[in-house]
């Protein structure tokens, strides 16, 4: 088979490729990407055949060589074969040689066609362009990097429509968008709040940028979307809990569009109907058997979503009251989409008004989070001046409650002006009573503010302050009513008085354990005569009651308080203690001595104890043998002093049984059989225990008609013998009078005992 002139042909179209072609294509290869702003479709097209990189990055090259390029290589080294006539690649075929220069041409020639035609889709119009790329986001089904610069390039396509207005973009951009939120969203537990890919939340936040910088406010169904936060709602009826994350941009979505009214009230309509169709309450599935809801914590969960949403917009008001955006507020304050009108997004009641502002008044979030930290204001960006975050939003809350005295009556809000019902818990009671004066303060801010009044409608007279005035003195005195009678009324709880029995009583007992050491281990009380009782009791006092509810104040370590009371003034003065009055002998050496000291003693480890009291051991050779045999007690009285003492002479330890007249009359419950260890709270608020009450009624320090008795109760002795020897060495310092210092030649020593 011959091929004429192919040769010269396909020469001629290789030259025309290499020279013309490829330079002009590369030149628009370079400007890809520039009409639109674009950063990442020059990326998207790299992934387009032949621009497609094959292999890796050679060093002299910026860029790894594509699938064109190779070909363009392989075509000119087929002519090698021609040039310096190399034997046909298939011997039975004489003109292969040229059929592959030919084939190579062809296939390049295809593939220039197929390039440009990519360059001009890419360079040229921007509707079929968007079409192509949202196509190509769609089919793939997982995500990868490439994906990822699809959804960054339709992004930068939905900036350059919003700012050029481009209809038919919009419009492509519009359906986009919202598919691919109720996609995700479709795709998402309904229980599990949604977080969606980050460059979504960007393109909202970059569209509301664009926007604001308009001269005009016209909104296309984009702008729309991305300044109502509709899309991040979700357009669908799916009650999906909002996260955390698209709060947050929410947030700074709103703080872009804050001094506008118009955007104000899309974002607020939206939320509006998103409160009323998302976030109603959810009715009880009431269950007669367990006299509870089966639902509740569904019922639990849905509370705190109303929550967290009508906090977000109460944080709104603040924002627009810190930027004086009165015309935005005056819309917000009366709007509504219901007749009879419903404010969903605004408290009803002044309940929820005072509700509100103690909510926000300490500056936490749940007591948890900053204010400032969850709703930053725009320029309050110190720690110097956070909390006027707080004070702006506390003043839109007290703009509130002016707005009860002048909002459209109906049976929804009807007697918005009358005095709160109080909360159910004394907690809440306490901060409403610690946010009265900084209300009062917001008030009076407020209604400073005359031209703000003056939008608004709110004509405020000498009346109304006055009205003002005798609300919160009258709320104050209801406040103050409520947590007594609360008190009173609160039933004590079960699991703090069981925390208080079992913690105290064992607090004691450990502490009593730590004596055993010193203890004799022979019951001598028996057979000796003579002896020294030193008696051990508990004891009782009153506490608040307080301690012992739920839902008040919470009192830190209220269950081993008065065990470590009794532990310290009790067993800790009166066991040490007891070694100073049942010492037999006393000298004063130089801690130096103590060594020489025992041996005049003639102290023997098998039958004497050391006993120290916070005995001081600086100064002392680690080594000495007699360091490692000194028990030591604690003390509060007196310190650093030795006692030795025959393994004989030690006291004894006893835990009696206390008479039940006093176990029945303090209601007594024995917790520790051992040490017979007992221990009672007694309700003083409770007329049934009038008796126990009026035994505390000269008590200066607490009120017994809000407090609760508590009983610590026991009845153990120390028992000494009469006949003991027990010597005490005390140390010299030049820091205490102790008189005068001991020769060691005084020293008595022990009479000698038998080994253990």
């Amino acid at each position: 088979m011959e091929f004429k002139y192919i040769i010269e042909i396909c020469v001629a179209i290789d030259i025309a490729i290499i020279g013309l072609a490829y330079p002009i294509t590369l030149d628009k290869i370079s400007n890809i990407g520039s009409k639109y702003k674009s950063n990442y479709l020059s990326r998207v097209f790299e992934k387009e055949f032949p621009q497609i990189s094959l292999g890796p990055k050679l060093w002299y090259r910026s860029r790894p060589i594509t699938y064109f390029e190779w070909l363009l290589f392989a075509t000119f080294s087929s002519f090698l074969f021609l040039i310096f006539e190399f034997e046909p690649w298939f011997p039975w075929l004489a003109s292969s040689n040229q059929l592959l220069v030919f084939i190579l041409t062809t296939i390049l020639l295809i593939s220039l066609i197929i390039w440009v035609d990519k360059v001009a889709l890419y360079i040229g119009k921007p509707t079929r362009l968007l079409t192509r790329l949202i196509s190509k986001y769609k089919s793939k089904k997982t995500d990868s990097v490439y994906k990822t610069y699809l959804l960054k390039t339709i992004n930068e396509f939905t900036t350059f429509a919003v700012e050029n207005e481009d209809e038919h973009l919009l419009e492509t951009l519009s359906s986009f968008y919202t598919q691919e939120f109720l996609e995700m969203r479709d795709k998402n537990p309904s229980n599990k709040p949604i977080e969606y890919p980050i460059d979504f939340y960007l393109i909202n936040r970059n569209i509301i940028k664009k926007q604001i910088r308009k001269p005009r406010e016209e909104l296309d169904a984009v702008t729309l979307n991305s300044v109502s936060n509709w899309w991040l709602l979700g357009q669908d009826f799916k009650e999906i809990p909002i996260s955390s994350t698209t709060y947050s941009w929410m947030w700074g979505n709103i703080i872009l569009i804050s001094d506008s009214p118009k955007l104000i009230v899309r974002h607020w309509g939206t939320a509006h109907q998103y409160y009323s169709m998302r976030l109603e309450s959810i009715q009880g599935d009431y269950n007669i058997e367990t006299r509870g809801y089966d639902n509740q914590d569904a019922i639990d969960f849905r509370k705190r979503e109303q929550i967290e949403f009508f906090e977000f917009h109460i944080a709104l008001g603040g924002l627009l009251l810190y930027k004086n955006n009165y015309e935005a507020l005056k819309r917000i304050l009366n709007y509504t989409q219901s007749q009879p009108v419903q404010y969903y997004l605004l408290p009803n009641s002044m309940y929820e008004v005072f509700y509100w502002f103690a909510y926000f008044k300490d500056g936490f979030i749940q007591d948890r989070t900053p204010v400032d930290f969850k709703y930053r204001f725009p320029e309050v960006d110190n720690l110097g001046i956070s909390r006027q975050i707080t004070f702006w939003i506390c003043k839109y809350v007290a703009l509130l409650f002016l707005r009860q005295y002048f909002v459209q009556i109906n049976y929804t809000n009807r007697g918005s002006t009358e005095q709160p019902r109080m909360p159910d818990t004394v907690a809440e009671l306490l901060k409403w009573k610690g946010s009265i004066e900084y209300f009062e303060f917001c008030l009076d801010k407020i209604l400073e503010e005359q031209e703000l009044l003056k939008i608004l409608g709110y004509e405020i007279t000498k009346e109304h302050k006055g009205t003002f005035d005798n609300f919160t003195v009258e709320l104050a005195q209801n406040i103050e009513e409520a947590i007594l009678n609360k008190r009173i009324s609160a039933k004590l709880s079960p699991e703090k008085i069981a925390n208080f029995k079992i913690n105290s009583t064992q607090l004691i007992a450990n502490a009593f354990d730590v004596y055993k050491p010193i203890i004799n281990s022979n019951d001598f009380s028996t057979k000796e005569k003579d002896i020294l009782r030193i008696g051990l009791q508990g004891t009782k006092r009153l506490m608040q009651k307080q301690a012992f509810t739920e839902g008040d104040i919470p009192h830190m370590n209220y269950d081993t308080i008065f065990g470590e009371l009794i532990v310290s003034e009790v067993l800790n003065r009166y066991i040490p203690n007891s070694f100073l009055t049942a010492r037999t002998r006393r000298y004063l050496i130089e801690r130096s001595e103590i060594p020489a000291a025992l041996k005049q003693l003639k102290y023997k480890n098998s039958t004497h104890v050391i006993i120290g009291v916070n005995f001081v051991s600086h100064s002392i050779r680690a080594d000495l043998d007699y360091l490692k045999n000194i028990i030591n007690l604690p003390s509060r009285f007196f310190r650093d002093v030795l006692f030795i003492i025959p393994k004989s002479d030690l006291p004894i330890l006893k835990y009696n049984t206390l008479n039940q007249d006093d176990v029945d009359e303090l209601k007594l419950d024995l917790m520790d059989e051992e040490k017979k260890l007992y221990a009672s709270v007694i309700d003083l608020t409770q007329e049934a225990n009038s008796n126990y009450r009026e035994q505390w009624i000269d008590d200066r320090h607490e009120n017994p008609r809000e407090s609760v008795q508590i009983t610590l109760a026991f009845a153990s002795e120390l028992i000494w013998k009469v006949n003991r020897d027990v010597v005490q060495l005390n140390m010299v310092s030049p820091y205490q009078e102790q008189g005068i210092k001991d020769d060691l030649n005084n020293i008595e020593p022990f009479e000698s005992l038998e080994d253990d």
